[in-house]
């Protein structure tokens, strides 16, 4: 077992300066959902979901409904804490929360579904990720996740403007955030199939053209607009959305 104890502190003090319910970071969780809830409305098996990297529970909350059971892993103590009390505070009692690392995590069972919004852009090694990722995972489970653009439209327009040199360039706000890295389609799809899955389904979520300090002051009504209109163009998304299953090697059918 590798030490991730540096690893950890670093995303302790991102929690201590980053919310992902505050500003637009909150309206973006209105919008993962909705990407979300297309797939595990089609989903058979609800038993069991895990949650990796739940942050302040906006998602978790929304999962409790979707699912018999949920388990929710967050390894950073402040998002931890706060998580844990708004599910205590909210009376859900088919969630349980942990402070691991997927890393670190040692399940028992195998889960139905597994949904990491937002998480593998700060992963040290996305290979090892994935691996644990698909460990988790019976031959008819569904892996969702989300990871920022860097073809995005707001992206596209700051390389014109010359405020970064390169779409996959990381600037000051991603360090601070802990980000690693940006993924376009190509090297998402990439990074997934070579680890082990097959790809069910990419798409965009929201087309967002401007910063996040500008797009809070717009109406909700234009958001839904730019989320729809995202469907026409996904790689020009904020984020990237993709539904995948791990490769297995005798042909079982979707459930």
């Amino acid at each position: 077992m590798k030490n991730y104890d540096f690893y950890k502190r670093k995303l302790d003090q991102v929690a201590e300066i980053h919310s992902y319910e505050a500003g637009f970071n909150g309206k973006m969780a209105k919008y993962r959902i909705w990407r979300l809830a297309q797939t595990i409305s089609n989903i058979k098996r609800k038993e069991w979901a895990l949650e990796i990297g739940c942050g302040e529970g906006t998602l978790t909350l929304w999962l409790a409904t979707k699912f018999k059971n949920v388990v929710a892993i967050e390894p950073a103590k402040k998002f931890y804490e706060y998580t844990k009390i708004k599910i205590e505070k909210n009376k859900i009692y088919n969630v349980v929360i942990k402070p691991f690392l997927l890393e670190e995590f040692t399940p028992s069972f195998k889960f139905d579904c597994i949904i990491a919004t937002g998480v593998l852009e700060h992963v040290i090694d996305p290979s090892c990720f994935l691996k644990k990722v698909c460990d988790c995972m019976h031959e008819n489970s569904y892996f969702l996740l989300t990871v920022p653009n860097a073809t995005s439209l707001h992206r596209r327009l700051g390389k014109r403007m010359g405020l970064i040199k390169d779409l996959f360039e990381l600037g000051p706000l991603d360090y601070k955030v802990g980000h690693y890295r940006y993924y376009d389609f190509s090297s998402l799809r990439n990074e997934l199939e070579t680890n082990g899955f097959q790809i069910l389904e990419m798409k965009g979520i929201l087309l967002k053209p401007l910063p996040n300090e500008i797009m809070i002051s717009f109406d909700e009504s234009y958001c839904d607009a730019l989320f729809y209109l995202g469907d026409e163009l996904p790689e020009y998304c904020a984020e990237i959305y993709c539904c995948c299953k791990k490769v297995v090697c005798n042909d079982v059918s979707e459930e």
